[in-house]
């Protein structure tokens, strides 16, 4: 909007121009607060090339004063964006590229799209689905991040994962449509208020293009209805000019005009039942929340068959009667709110069979009545989230353990410790039944720490922190802890084992118990 605002300026006169000057100001200052970085790359790209524009077709006596105004104009704009607390952090020496998160998620997210394009490349993964599936794409280095993530930051990429190497092909014939019309545009003679707001229009999508490398914000109504109205501006503009008729027949304009049409029909008939099903779904909630359970399930019931393919419905219902359920004494009452609860539990996991959460409430749901269909929906929820601290691994350790298979619960319950060493500090390990398993789980968890040091580099980012884990579970669990590197710990963690050692480097017998907790004066 920031270049259509410009253009308004210049075009307009009177008081339109001054309020096309306080829309800059306050498009400016909403920019600069938002910290967006992939906006202001935008907007410096657009004024850039406007500016080296405007120093071409300007008049070789006049030049300079542009390039001086131009010049103070990108000092300025260089001063603000070095004076935003976001921006100046991407150049901080102190910290590494790598460090900043969002620009570590963008380089994940660029990854994970070209996984989707390697399993998928005709096809993507369809459009409006890109959280149910993501976690399979996920590379490792994520650990816990970037799970169940809606949108991969950036539109072509997204585009592409969504529908594959045609839908992006699609995207980008469109934007050469767009640009070769704007262009086209732009060598006839147009009126000057024209041609500013053609000027505006391209400045606009030009900036918004590249801002869009770094987001996707296509499912925003406001800014999809702004890119709408911008391009319709552009075509008004076209056919004012007669241009249009050279690009495209009158019987192909019909033709086209037709298949819109068709096209909104066929969205209204795909849109119609969604729209329903937000509307069943807002009753139900109303319904329950009144106490009228017959009401709120028949409503929930509706919202589901119209749209089998959200799961949002069912999760909803699920959560709710889950609550219900917990404050229900053994009862018949209890015993159909628990058949609904599991019902909408199931259909939560049809519509959106992988993700995690869904798979890891069924584990749940089940860890009391069927153990094996327990054990299924709980492995699957730690492969489609290995690294998650939502202690997946320990409920698949209990399951494997009520089942009889004790190596794959010291399994789970190591590899759960590797993902949340707290998870070695519960006080659950004092009592049966996993008292029994915690001396194997330590001594498995230690041994996996010291693997996993003697393959890592000591200079490796990330070295020192599992290093000090593995001090501290050692410390905490009294077991003899190797020559102690001071410099790799933090100065609270030395003078911890400082305080806390008998000899020196080894915690006393009395604090070799998972759960308790120790404080010092």
């Amino acid at each position: 909007m920031l270049p259509l605002a410009v253009a308004a300026a210049i075009a307009t006169q009177g008081w339109l121009r001054y309020l096309a000057s306080l829309s800059i100001v306050l498009i400016s200052l909403a920019l600069y607060v938002s910290g967006s970085r992939g906006a202001a790359l935008g907007a410096a790209v657009w004024f850039l090339i406007a500016w080296l524009a405007r120093l071409s077709r300007t008049e070789r006596r006049h030049r300079w004063r542009w390039f001086v105004a131009g010049a103070v104009s990108m000092m300025l704009v260089g001063l603000a964006l070095a004076t935003n607390p976001r921006i100046r952090a991407w150049f901080d020496p102190a910290r590494a590229a790598m460090t900043d998160g969002p620009a570590l998620d963008r380089w994940f997210m660029l990854r994970l799209g070209g996984h989707i394009l390697q399993d998928r490349p005709l096809l993507g993964v369809g459009p409006g689905v890109m959280s149910r599936v993501s976690n399979l794409y996920r590379p490792i280095e994520t650990g816990a991040g970037l799970d169940h993530i809606q949108q991969l930051h950036n539109t072509p990429l997204q585009l592409a994962g969504e529908l594959g190497l045609p839908g992006l092909a699609l995207y980008l014939t469109g934007l050469c449509l767009i640009g070769r019309l704007w262009w086209r545009l732009w060598q006839c003679p147009l009126a000057a208020a024209d041609r500013a707001m053609l000027g505006g229009l391209g400045g606009g999508l030009l900036a918004y293009g590249i801002s869009s490398l770094t987001d996707y914000q296509l499912e925003n109504i406001p800014i999809a209805t702004t890119l709408l109205l911008m391009v319709v501006l552009l075509i008004a503009l076209a056919d004012a000019y007669g241009l249009p008729k050279r690009l495209i027949s009158e019987s192909g304009r019909r033709s086209a005009s037709l298949a819109l049409w068709v096209w909104l029909g066929l969205l209204v008939y795909i849109w119609l039942p969604f729209t329903l099903t937000i509307g069943f779904g807002a009753w139900a909630d109303r319904a329950f929340y009144s106490q009228h359970l017959n009401q709120a399930d028949t409503h929930w019931q509706r919202a589901t068959r119209l749209s089998p393919w959200d799961p949002t419905a069912p999760a909803v219902a699920s959560e709710a009667l889950h609550g219900l359920d917990q404050v229900l004494g053994d009862s018949e009452a209890k015993d159909n709110v628990r058949s609904l609860l599991l019902d909408y539990a199931h259909q939560t996991h049809q519509a959106a069979p992988n993700d995690a959460w869904f798979n890891q409430n069924l584990a749940v749901l089940h860890q009391g009545d069927d153990l094996a269909q327990a054990l299924t929906y709980a492995a699957r929820a730690v492969q489609l989230m290995p690294r998650n601290r939502n202690y997946g691994y320990w409920l698949l350790g209990e399951l494997l353990w009520a089942e009889g298979q004790k190596q794959g619960a010291i399994a789970a319950f190591t590899l759960e410790a590797l993902v949340n060493p707290a998870a070695l500090t519960s006080p659950l390990w004092q009592k049966p039944p996993l008292q029994v398993l915690y001396s194997a789980v330590v001594d498995q968890t230690l041994a996996e720490y010291d693997q996993l040091l003697a393959q890592m580099e000591e200079t490796a980012f990330g070295y020192n922190t599992v290093y000090e884990t593995r001090i501290l579970l050692g410390w905490w669990t009294g077991h003899p802890l190797p020559t102690v590197q001071p410099e790799r710990l933090r100065p609270m963690v030395q003078a911890l084992l400082m305080a806390d050692t008998n000899p020196p480097d080894r915690p006393q017998p009395a604090r070799n118990r998972p759960g308790h907790r120790v404080s010092h004066t």
